[in-house]
């Protein structure tokens, strides 16, 4: 849990994070500059997890500085959004492969899951792990142009 959330927006923030929807991951550059890549993901407990190839800009990035952010839509025009930061780890002995079929069951069919594991194992794999600190929360209320947000 967030220690900022209460409990009725925790829950709020964890239905509108339960679809699968494609999350934004912002990592730093060496240079100070952002780098953002397109993810899947899963949250839990106040934690975003998202499977990636070691060797990646993103895995790099967060190995050098571990300062990281996920952005999450709805689409098409993205009246809800959340935006969590934190800081993140990378994550690469043995429950990186149980934290992967997690992140594949919730946007694969059940009957694609296992050929999509069959060809994720034979790469170098982490987890990316964002323990979130901080929390942007907003959606509407069904008034045009009303938001609520939660810090």
């Amino acid at each position: 849990m967030i220690a900022n959330l209460s409990d009725e927006e925790t829950a709020s923030l964890e239905a509108f994070l339960a679809p699968p929807r494609i999350a934004v991951l912002a990592t730093l550059n060496g240079s100070g500059s952002p780098q953002i890549s397109p993810i899947w993901y899963r949250y839990s407990e106040g934690r975003v997890t998202m499977s990636t190839v070691s060797e990646t800009v993103k895995s790099q990035n967060i190995l050098r500085d571990g300062r990281a952010s996920v952005c999450v839509y709805s689409e098409p025009e993205a009246f809800e959004y959340a935006s969590l930061s934190g800081t993140a780890t990378v994550i690469d002995d043995d429950p990186l492969w149980a934290e992967t079929r997690a992140i594949v069951d919730r946007y694969e069919l059940p009957e694609d899951a296992d050929s999509r594991m069959r060809r994720l194992e034979h790469q170098n794999r982490v987890i990316l792990s964002i323990e979130v600190d901080r929390v942007h929360f907003s959606r509407s209320d069904g008034r045009k142009g009303t938001r609520v947000s939660v810090r």
